[in-house]
């Protein structure tokens, strides 16, 4: 929503041997339907849109058919541009 603006940092939870870890999850998201896209305020001038708009269920069904893999979940709104040789 930020086009790139404020990265989000990457997280893991690390378990000594010592002690039981519990985790729980806990998700808020949009209507499947609802296009998610950045924020045009957030976007610098000059620079354009780095991720297009993306229906939520395309998004979805994208990374729960993928491997984990850092922010690879996000190639499918990221905009691809072509460099001139």
């Amino acid at each position: 929503m930020s086009n790139g603006r404020y990265k989000g940092a990457l997280h893991r939870a690390v378990v000594g041997g010592e002690r039981a870890r519990m985790s729980v999850v806990s998700m808020i998201s949009p209507c499947l339907d609802a296009v998610v896209e950045p924020v045009l305020e957030l976007v610098p001038d000059g620079r354009g849109l780095e991720f297009r708009g993306v229906r939520y269920r395309d998004y979805m069904e994208h990374q729960q058919s993928n491997k984990l893999d850092g922010k690879g979940a996000l190639d499918i709104a990221r905009v691809k541009r072509d460099i001139a040789a």
